[in-house]
């Protein structure tokens, strides 16, 4: 049930109590000794570091919890942390290594036959390519995440590779192919309100039409992603005071529970 809160809180930005939940149902399943759900203790509250931008914190938890999967012969799990680990390289610069644990995942999703994170591994191999600029390995891993999200219908990743792709056309000055491909994601984003990513796409599009040098529709675009950005940004700080007050209340309520234990002593 801990884990379960925590999973909502997350999902609506409440890190704190999120935490707190996760912390709460490691502690139980670790005096359990549940390895496998200890386990998926240890990597959601490597996620909750990751989504802060605490690497280090991330990866240490996200280590601890790939030990004790290879421990207990979990692979699924060991695939996932394997996946959480490189996007936490990656995000870092360090390519390489995201690269390494990218393809140990997406080797063994295959294994285990998930072909959602198969393509998710593949689609985050491309965008390791497409910053290195080898555009022609991250086209084929694009295209085979294409295929695969195609074969679950998975509607999400069809628009996320679009992104990628409007982007690697971009930098290989296609701009018509990258509108293309930006206008194809961004209708889908639409459709489904998210944010973040429509934002992102606005970003892309502010600069395939000043590519093109239609300043208008630049400056259109441009326009809109720092909106989108400055609303982002206010839902952000109302969801980090609502944390603050809820720690606060939590803290409130621990003293008084801690004052009434002493009296009953």
């Amino acid at each position: 049930a801990y884990t379960d809160l925590g999973i909502y809180y997350g999902t609506i930005g409440d890190y704190t109590r999120d935490m707190d939940y996760q912390l709460r149902a490691l502690a139980i399943n670790e005096k359990n000794k549940n390895e496998k759900k200890t386990a998926r203790n240890l990597s959601d509250i490597g996620l909750i570091h990751y989504w802060q931008k605490n690497y280090n914190e991330a990866a240490n938890y996200y280590q601890r919890a790939l030990n004790l999967n290879l421990k207990i012969k979990n692979d699924a799990g060991v695939a996932t942390n394997q996946f959480l680990m490189a996007l936490d390289y990656f995000d870092q610069g360090f390519d390489t290594l995201a690269l390494r644990y990218l393809t140990f995942s997406l080797d063994l999703q295959k294994q285990l036959g998930a072909i959602k994170r198969v393509a998710e591994c593949e689609q985050a191999i491309g965008d390791i390519y497409l910053k290195q600029e080898k555009y022609s390995e991250a086209i084929r891993f694009y295209s085979n995440a294409y295929t695969h999200f195609k074969e679950i219908n998975e509607t999400v990743g069809f628009a996320i590779t679009d992104l990628s792709l409007a982007k690697l056309f971009l930098k290989k000055n296609e701009p018509e192919k990258a509108e293309r491909y930006a206008l194809s994601s961004l209708n889908y984003f639409k459709k489904i309100n998210y944010k973040e990513r429509i934002a992102a796409t606005y970003e892309v599009l502010h600069k395939i039409y000043a590519a093109k040098k239609d300043f208008v529709n630049a400056y259109l675009y441009e326009g809109k992603q720092i909106a989108l950005n400055d609303s982002l940004r206010g839902e952000e700080s109302a969801r980090t005071l609502a944390a603050m007050e809820t720690k606060h209340e939590l803290d409130k309520k621990q003293s008084e529970i801690d004052v009434k234990s002493k009296q009953v002593k």
